[in-house]
């Protein structure tokens, strides 16, 4: 059955990104199952193969965020019905993700802590002193797995190389949590010619139940991303927001790209994303309803991904693991 080539907010534009561009060899075979393995930088939902031919595969795409890790994964379910995608990865290595937990997602909750306990190891002058500087910084509470699960579907999404945030530091990343209501992640989705506002919603869940109750319900994602793409209240808000913080370089180019785009389409040529971050067994269950219900309500331009990320190791372990001790 023929694919349709067009853009997806993982990807940027499918041409020829999926082999490298025409007359590519594919990567070495990796998996005879039916399940696609591959990395999170890989930023394409590429046609379906026989299980004979599936293989590992990179892109030639130049990544916009330099020096970001992959975390690897397998795809174990992927599905399309209108301008909707849904996806479910699995990472199977719990030794890869410890690393991206520690060299990724731990740096991006904890920077401004960073800082002050840098500052604070610098003024200690005694053994003892330094030790009672660690004890103190121990005490700190811990992040809670939904903080922990926000900051991982960022770092997940950067590594696309499509999708590009406003903001450096943990206080500006949580101000839209209490003033851009409907709205966990706000930035852009670009190809490098031309950017599209992004919107989208992350909820953590490590409920049996499939679909989680994250995901129903007046406050459940499904509801939640109607409101990102079709509340033109939480649209000015979002409009807003980034204006103040795209003033200059970069981040103003995009912010022009995707206004005049939000404009001419009057407000549909947006993406829309929604993460769900899981530590329970693969279900196609957990994004199918949302997914369907979404395809009749948000048309073309509008582009929606729903990505589900199923983890190795307990999510009640997470916050210890971002500390470096054992679980």
């Amino acid at each position: 059955m023929a694919h349709r080539v067009g853009p997806d907010v993982l990807g940027g534009w499918r041409r020829h990104l999926c082999q490298g561009g025409p007359g590519a060899t594919p990567d070495r075979h990796t998996d005879a199952e039916t399940h696609e393995r591959t990395t999170v930088r890989i930023p394409v939902h590429p046609a379906p193969e026989p299980a004979a031919q599936q293989t590992r595969r990179r892109t030639s795409l130049e990544w916009s965020f330099v020096g970001s890790i992959a975390l690897d994964f397998v795809v174990k379910y992927k599905n399309k019905v209108g301008s909707v995608t849904w996806q479910g990865r699995v990472v199977e290595s719990e030794e890869d993700f410890r690393r991206y937990m520690h060299d990724e997602v731990r740096p991006r909750l904890s920077d401004a802590e960073a800082s002050f306990a840098s500052d604070l190891r610098g003024i200690a002058m005694t053994g003892m002193e330094a030790k009672f500087v660690e004890r103190f910084l121990r005490s700190a509470a811990l992040p809670k797995p939904w903080e922990i699960g926000e900051a991982l579907a960022e770092c997940t999404l950067r590594d696309s190389g499509v999708v590009h945030w406003p903001w450096n530091t943990v206080r500006d990343r949580r101000t839209p949590r209490s003033s851009l209501p409907g709205a966990d992640l706000v930035g852009f989705h670009s190809n490098g010619e031309s950017a599209q506002l992004l919107v989208g919603q992350v909820k953590t869940s490590a409920e049996l139940a499939s679909p989680p109750r994250v995901m129903r319900g007046s406050d459940g994602m499904r509801s939640q991303l109607s409101t990102c793409a079709m509340d033109l209240g939480v649209q000015h808000s979002v409009m807003q927001w980034l204006h103040a913080r795209c003033t200059s370089g970069e981040m103003r180019r995009l912010y022009v790209s995707a206004m005049k785009r939000f404009l001419a389409s009057e407000g549909a040529d947006i993406v829309v994303v929604g993460v769900l971050v899981r530590d329970t067994v693969p279900n196609e269950s957990d994004l199918r309803a949302a997914g369907q219900a979404l395809s009749g309500k948000l048309l073309p331009p509008t582009q929606v991904e729903l990505l589900a990320w199923y983890l190795p190791i307990q999510m009640s372990d997470w916050p210890a693991l971002l500390q470096g001790q054992s679980t």
